[in-house]
């Protein structure tokens, strides 16, 4: 059987998108790791624009994925605190649309007709419920001094912000019930349910949401 340069190339950058998912935040202030993402991400660009996603369609989560963590934390952290934002508005917020529309919008200027991708949907899907649970934890912060952050580099990582936000939450249990106010501890009660259902597809999971959290 013989292995043609496409086969080969795709080989390659699926060793180092899966490289990626190994990184740990320390690994991020090394000047040597950055340069490697930037490189990653321009490579798995070319790939995407040489059409090689047909073979290959996890190539465009992974190149999504080193953008937000090459040069996406400014975004991230303005996100973030925009979804806090709705949050903290209650019943007149949109928490889940502010963050599905901030995710497109930045993703747009990276990636073409990223709507008519569905690997970029899901990724979207995913991303999105990480930002309401990043945002629900920013406004725990302000409440609880002992609240830690969550790291970003976690971000639409698998469920590793998920797992983050639910030990965090538990640990600060009784805190959480003593001093958040009653909404928040809501909000974090239907993510913490609905994300966590593993019956349930990421797109289901996002519907849940938005209809839970969301002003009507």
């Amino acid at each position: 059987m013989r292995i043609g340069h496409t086969d080969v190339a795709i080989l390659i950058l699926g060793m180092f998108s899966r490289w990626i998912n190994y990184l740990e935040e320390e690994d991020f202030t090394r000047k040597k790791v950055m340069i490697n993402l930037n490189a990653i991400r321009i490579n798995l660009r070319f790939a995407i624009t040489q059409g090689l996603q047909h073979n290959q369609p996890n190539l465009i989560s992974s190149y999504l994925q080193t953008i937000v963590m090459s040069h996406g934390e400014t975004w991230l952290r303005t996100a973030v605190s925009d979804v806090a934002r709705e949050l903290n508005q209650g019943s007149e917020g949109k928490p889940v649309h502010t963050a599905i529309m901030s995710i497109k919008n930045f993703f747009t200027r990276e990636l073409a007709k990223a709507d008519s991708i569905v690997t970029v949907d899901a990724y979207v899907a995913n991303a999105g419920c990480d930002l309401v649970m990043l945002g629900a934890w920013a406004l725990v912060m302000q409440k609880l001094p002992n609240a830690k952050p969550i790291p970003l580099h976690f971000f639409a990582r698998d469920d590793r912000i998920y797992q983050e936000f639910s030990e965090r939450r538990r640990r600060l249990r009784d805190e959480c019930r003593a001093h958040l106010p009653k909404r928040l501890q809501w909000q974090m009660k239907v993510m913490k349910k609905t994300i966590g259902i593993r019956t349930y597809g990421i797109y289901q999971k996002l519907e849940i949401l938005k209809e839970e959290l969301d002003a009507k």
